[in-house]
């Protein structure tokens, strides 16, 4: 029996308003509001010029959604970039944004079956883009295929941990149309592996991110928290405004937000080669 369990449940909660817990709520709580200097998403393109993304570059952006990486990288670096992207909505977007065109060169595909030749690029990137794909050792053949040799790959995945309750994880997934073995780091490792791919850099962000934006950038997370709870709160009002599917995906949206800062979703970087 562990001594938690040897305490009474009256001992529990007494110890919960001991003086050294009042101490703390009367002196030191600011504590918890200083900011322990979260990185934010600019270190993703940090990284890529790290790895050697320069103006004389031909990058890929696996899985382009609306287009902004390609602008960023575009815009940063001054190289050469291509996108690929298989949904059509995105590409509707993506054409939008350029006043009827994408900006940059974009071809409809999957990362399945990359629809460029071998040794094409010399950088490539899949930000927050292979928890959609399935199976994940096809997708790393594949960009290992269109790279020159030694080239790098960025990922930025974001992973289920151990606190992400099995009901959860059903709900978020269907949600949010992720692959449970995509989320999942031993696979998702071993897939990288088995394409052939070494991990040069690994870096666990955890709820850095979330935590940069939050304190720079105008409380992304507080608003999805809010939105959630008004979703959760009276789930047929928002089903009849906005319809059953978009209902279904935007409680996954925030949810997959919220997860990050609860430590239910980890995300990391990696560099593979």
């Amino acid at each position: 029996m562990t001594e938690g369990e040897r305490r009474t449940w009256r001992q529990i909660v007494d110890a919960s308003y001991s003086d050294e817990v009042e101490r703390f709520y009367e002196q030191h709580q600011s504590l918890l509001d200083e900011s322990l200097d979260p990185r934010g998403p600019a270190l993703f393109f940090d990284l890529a010029a790290e790895w050697g993304l320069d103006a004389s570059s031909h990058a890929l952006d696996v899985g382009s959604r609306d287009g902004r990486h390609l602008a960023s990288v575009s815009s940063r670096f001054g190289c050469r970039v291509t996108g690929v992207e298989p949904a059509e909505g995105n590409l509707a977007r993506m054409g939008r944004r350029g006043g009827g065109a994408p900006p940059h060169p974009v071809a409809r595909g999957v990362a399945e079956a990359l629809p460029f030749a071998d040794a094409t690029f010399d950088l490539a990137w899949a930000r927050d883009v292979l928890v959609h794909v399935e199976p994940l050792a096809v997708a790393f053949a594949e960009c290992r295929r269109v790279l020159r040799p030694g080239a790098p790959l960025l990922v930025y995945n974001v992973f289920a941990t151990s606190l992400l309750e099995p009901g959860e994880a059903a709900r978020l997934f269907r949600a949010t149309a992720a692959v449970p073995t995509s989320v999942d780091r031993v696979a998702f490792e071993r897939a990288a592996v088995d394409a052939g791919f070494g991990i040069e850099h690994r870096d666990e962000l955890a709820s850095e991110w979330r935590e940069h934006t939050e304190e720079h950038s105008g409380q992304s997370t507080s608003r999805q928290l809010l939105r959630v709870a008004r979703l959760l709160r009276q789930p047929e009002h928002y089903r009849a405004r906005i319809g059953a599917a978009a209902y279904d995906v935007e409680v996954g949206n925030c949810l997959f937000g919220i997860y990050q800062m609860l430590g239910k979703l980890s995300p990391a970087l990696y560099v593979l080669r």
